[in-house]
Order: structure tokens, then C-alpha cells, then sequence
């Protein structure tokens, strides 16, 4: 699962047309709330190389953080795929090179005795790699 910044149309004047990490550099973000490892990584990557994270809405999950930027007053580094959500909004998604760094590899695991107990999992797994083929 790859990420990138999402910025509504709103704020996209001027920031969409800075290069590189000072993009970020005072945008008013939301991101995910608490000391989670992705907020960690981001902080952390932020503070070293100088970059003023404007927090303006914390969440507690991805959707609500894109939730937030569809209302137009925020941007969020949100998982790619939200694109598909946000494209309507008109938010830009934009792609920002050192966000490769956040990249999670995903997995879907389950019993194979649960399967044969609830053989409708078997075609939920099969919808599930159809949609998240990325």
C-alpha cells in the first residue's frame, strides 16, 4: 500500500506547485491522531529535515482524515488508493517522493478451517484480491 498527499482544491492555489518536501512545509494537514507508527514516522521524518507540520485535525482512522479533506480545508498523506474517493472532490493527489518510505505490504490471512466452516469467505477473499490488486 503506497501513500501520497491529497490537497483540496481549496488550498491548491500555491502549494501543489511546490517541488519536494516543502510541500508540506506549514500546509494545513489532518493526519492520524496519537503515537501510532505512522504519525511517529512522520514526525520524525518532518524534524530532521525541517519541515513545519501545520496539524490542524487529528483522526482517528484514514477515511475520517479524507473525510476531512473532502471538506476543503485541509490536506492529509493518506494510503493511494483514497484517489478513487477524493477524485470527485477535486482534491489533487499528489505524488511526493519520500512518501515511498511509508510503504506498507499488505496481507490477508485467515484459518483454512474457517473457510470450510463459512464458505462464503472463500468468495470474500476473492472479491478482496480483485479490489486491492495494486
Amino acid at each position: 500500500m503506497g501513500y501520497s498527499l491529497f490537497v483540496p482544491s481549496s488550498l491548491q492555489a500555491g502549494e501543489s506547485k511546490k517541488n519536494g518536501l516543502k510541500i508540506l512545509d506549514g500546509l494545513p494537514l489532518a493526519t492520524l491522531e496519537g503515537e501510532g507508527n505512522f504519525r511517529s514516522a512522520l514526525d520524525n521524518f518532518a524534524r530532521k529535515r525541517g519541515i513545519r507540520m501545520n496539524v490542524q485535525v487529528e483522526c482517528p482512522s484514514f477515511p475520517l482524515a479524507a473525510y476531512a479533506v473532502a471538506r476543503g480545508k485541509v490536506a492529509a498523506i493518506l494510503p493511494s488508493i483514497a484517489a478513487a474517493d477524493l477524485q470527485a472532490t477535486g482534491a489533487e493527489q499528489v505524488a511526493v517522493s519520500f512518501l515511498r518510505d511509508f510503504d506498507r505490504e499488505m496481507c490477508l490471512a485467515t484459518n483454512p478451517r474457517l473457510i470450510r466452516i463459512r464458505p462464503v469467505l472463500e468468495k470474500a477473499a476473492a472479491v478482496i484480491y480483485q479490489v486491492c490488486r495494486f
